[in-house]
């Protein structure tokens, strides 16, 4: 909205200049108007690119804390060695390549140790979700669905694991594919019954939750990822379920 106002004030004063001696009394008014309107456009848009940079910058601490974490959990319960299958959001929109890059980042600081051999695999958010073709939700609204998890095992039938940064349709937990390898995910809501069941089972291993109460707003602290982790997330495992779980309860009482 602020670049098209921007190009009509320029195009206004161009018309302007032109005819500044057929109508110099306008000019005389219009011009010094159009000219201070041009710059206050102009200081707009340059403080709204300034709060987007430094809102990606934000998300993209809190981005490398989750992959750091979730990272580290993985190396903890899975052989060293082994081949795990890794899912971002591949688009050149903001905020997602900053946050896809913060959470390569921790995500590779974590598993270092381990020796793990990643395969990266990139649905864009927003391409149509392809599980019902009537619907025009994209795929960053409903999830990374089962057959496209079925289709990226059957290209890499030995990964080991599967961790996921994109939020998983509700149907990969509840009519999982066959032989689905351990889930480690990002689940980008707080816990329910489906994330419950999911690690109570085994079918997922570590699941990054909402924090309840967490203000989307707080500047990561200074310190270490579990620090910076700590302000927006839990990690739900099986060790901890009961804790989380109170949590949870308590926090909707």
């Amino acid at each position: 909205m602020t670049a098209t106002l921007l190009i009509l004030v320029l195009i206004a004063l161009v018309v302007v200049y032109a005819r500044r001696k057929a109508q110099p009394d306008l000019a005389r008014v219009a011009l010094p108007v159009l000219g201070a309107l041009a710059l206050l456009l102009v200081g707009v848009r340059a403080l709204r690119s300034d709060r987007t940079a430094a809102i990606v910058h934000v998300s993209a601490s809190y981005a490398e804390a989750q992959g750091y974490v979730l990272g580290e959990a993985l190396a903890d319960t899975i052989p060293k060695g082994s081949k795990v299958l890794v899912v971002r959001w591949d688009t050149p929109h903001e905020p997602y390549p900053a946050l896809a890059e913060g959470e390569l980042q921790g995500l590779l600081a974590a598993v270092k140790r381990a020796d793990l051999e990643l395969v990266q695999v990139g649905p864009d958010p927003f391409a149509p979700a392809n599980e019902n073709p009537d619907s025009v939700n994209s795929l960053g609204e409903t999830g990374v669905p089962v057959d496209m998890i079925a289709e990226w095992m059957t290209t890499h039938p030995d990964i080991a694991a599967i961790i996921s940064f994109c939020e998983l349709h509700p149907h990969v937990l509840r009519k999982s594919p066959p032989n689905l390898p351990p889930l480690y995910f990002v689940a980008h809501s707080d816990l329910n019954r489906s994330l419950y069941q999911a690690v109570e089972t085994g079918k997922a291993k570590a699941v990054v939750l909402l924090k309840p109460g967490s203000d989307w707003r707080t500047t990561p602290p200074s310190g270490s990822a579990h620090d910076v982790f700590a302000v927006r997330y839990l990690l739900l495992t099986k060790d901890n379920l009961t804790e989380i779980l109170a949590i949870a309860t308590a926090k909707k009482k």
